[in-house]
């Protein structure tokens, strides 16, 4: 059954916990994930602490959406500018906290992974963007149009805003879905200290003259 789309929810600080639930259960078989937390007997509620305090930095500095009141879908969106987690604004947003959450071994690997994330970002797009990430919707839901219904209202607003958009991804089948949106590869990598790869896609600002609105 398809997904009935509602207008998006824009979600609020008290609604921290029902947004990591839905990214939490999202991404438990992410690779990316499965990496920083290899330990599956703590794993969920690690990662439920980790999306919360990402929630918690996209409220303050970019938008968070849901699909409804429903949390089917969440997908957050920070400007440029804000994307690169300052030890101010991460400790603003929990960044103490979740170090003695996690526990230095886990805390390391978030660390090289956001500080090659950075770098690689850095190299292939400057501001004036948004970035998107993450986004994420509950397996129950996935392939009913729940990340098309959160993704096509703000690549709209950028098209009238003339802003381009900015996506990382470790899973190639994103690649081809992201493509479907005007996402084009500008960059690939590799994860340090693994096989994962990672690649970075920019979705330029279309026209609002020429804008098609209907895209798969």
């Amino acid at each position: 059954m398809a997904f009935k789309a509602e207008k998006m929810v824009r979600v609020q600080g008290g609604e921290i916990g029902k947004a990591s639930k839905t990214l939490t259960s999202a991404f438990m078989n992410d690779p990316l994930i499965a990496h920083i937390f290899p330990d599956d007997e703590q794993k969920k509620q690690l990662v439920k602490k980790y999306f919360q305090m990402r929630l918690r930095y996209g409220i303050l500095y970019g938008e968070v959406y849901a699909s409804s009141h429903n949390f089917e879908g969440v997908a957050m969106w920070l400007p440029g500018k804000k994307v690169h987690v300052s030890n101010w604004r991460g400790i603003r947003a929990g960044g103490l906290r979740l170090y003695f959450q996690l526990g230095l071994k886990i805390m390391k690997k978030i660390q090289s992974v956001n500080h090659y994330t950075s770098s690689f970002r850095e190299k292939l797009i400057d501001p004036p963007y948004w970035y998107m990430g993450p986004i994420g919707v509950v397996p129950e839901h996935q392939r009913k149009g729940v990340a098309r219904n959160l993704l096509q209202p703000f690549l709209t607003r950028m098209d009238r805003e003339d802003t381009d958009c900015f996506i990382e991804t470790q899973i190639k089948k994103n690649v081809v879905i992201y493509k479907k949106y005007g996402f084009k590869v500008i960059g690939r990598g590799k994860i340090p200290q693994t096989e994962i790869p990672h690649w970075g896609m920019c979705r330029a600002a279309i026209s609002v003259d020429s804008a098609n609105e209907n895209y798969i």
